[in-house]
């Protein structure tokens, strides 16, 4: 059998609710043809499925390095990981996913789903961190928003804050 004929019977299977079976079809497509993501992004689907987790977030983020230009590798890897109560790293997926799919309702819906769970994730992250990891957070943050100059400078000041300058952190 030919790969998209391993994967029409995976979605049979699929459909009639038999997710093993799925998942052992989608397998074999993708052992046929490892470069198709629709392979991944159905399997990543029927891990869902089973809720197992991992998987299907794993899946996800094969379908999207393999095909960026398809929004449901961006839906299963988030959907996965807001599943197993990953919010931050569920909301980037989302984020990346709507920067080349900004009318996808779907991204839509998780992203507005998403927003205040991972913002309730950082905050309860930083609340365990000493004043020179919170800096280094900030330093961060500031980065990822391209203001470099800022964000040098407070990295300079989480520097200065660690009492050993030789620890991982400094």
């Amino acid at each position: 059998m030919s790969a998209v004929e391993m994967k029409n019977e995976g979605n049979g299977h699929f459909k009639a609710m038999r997710y093993d079976d799925a998942i052992a079809s989608y397998t074999k497509a993708i052992n046929l043809d490892p470069k198709e993501g629709v392979f991944y992004s159905n399997r990543s689907a029927a891990y869902a499925a089973m809720e197992k987790w991992e998987e299907s977030a794993n899946d996800g983020l094969s379908c999207i390095a393999l095909k960026p230009d398809f929004v449901k590798g961006y839906y299963r890897a988030g959907f996965a990981y807001e599943k197993m109560g990953k919010f931050v790293e569920a909301l980037k997926q989302c984020d990346t996913g709507m920067r080349r799919h900004a009318s996808s309702p779907d991204l839509v819906a998780m992203l507005e789903r998403l927003r205040p769970l991972a913002e309730r994730e950082e905050r309860s992250k930083r609340s365990g961190m000493g004043q020179e990891e919170l800096l280094k957070a900030k330093g961060n943050d500031l980065f990822k928003a391209a203001n470099f100059e800022e964000a040098i400078k407070v990295y300079g000041q989480a520097f200065e804050a660690c009492a050993d300058k030789t620890s991982d952190l400094a």
